[in-house]
């Protein structure tokens, strides 16, 4: 073992200088660390509700096709007897119901008594119209931006931040 002594002041106070140095950069070196520890540590923290959100809405978003036809479910089992009426018949009928519109698309019924579900266009915005297949009255207006998967699936993607 080394024992270093010092009789004279001047190298008392170089040693105590020394010492002095050492245990004060070894201390701000500590705090250094415990700073760079809470700062990741808050970071973490306030990443947790964007990950959560995201988990949500992105396992929201999986089960699309279900939630949709979930929701279109009073509109695919009508209950009605006799034939469908043509797609040229529905067309006129699914026109009526907005003020203005413009035939854009007619999509094919998924089933046999599924309402006829036409594409109006309204200005810049294209809307589907349900049609009963039989009557032709219309049944529903639907606003896809106001539709429960549009928006879940907005929300996920520009993560609350709005339309930009």
């Amino acid at each position: 073992m080394l024992v270093v002594s010092f009789d004279d002041s001047y190298a008392n106070e170089l040693r105590d200088r020394l010492c002095l140095a050492f245990v004060s950069g070894m201390s701000s070196l500590c705090c250094r660390r415990v700073h760079a520890r809470r700062a990741r540590g808050r970071a973490e923290r306030s990443s947790v509700p964007f990950i959560l959100w995201l988990s949500v809405t992105g396992a929201i978003c999986l089960f699309r096709p279900q939630i949709e036809s979930w929701l279109d479910r009073p509109y695919e089992r009508l209950s009605f007897d006799g034939p469908r009426a043509s797609s040229a018949a529905q067309s006129p009928a699914s026109l009526a119901a907005l003020p203005g519109p413009t035939l854009h698309a007619h999509q094919l019924p998924r089933a046999s008594q599924s309402a006829a579900r036409i594409l109006v266009g309204k200005g810049e915005e294209e809307l589907p119209v349900y049609v009963h297949p039989r009557t032709l009255r219309f049944l529903k207006v639907v606003n896809d931006d106001h539709r429960p998967m549009n928006v879940i699936s907005s929300l996920h993607g520009e993560l609350l931040m709005g339309g930009r």
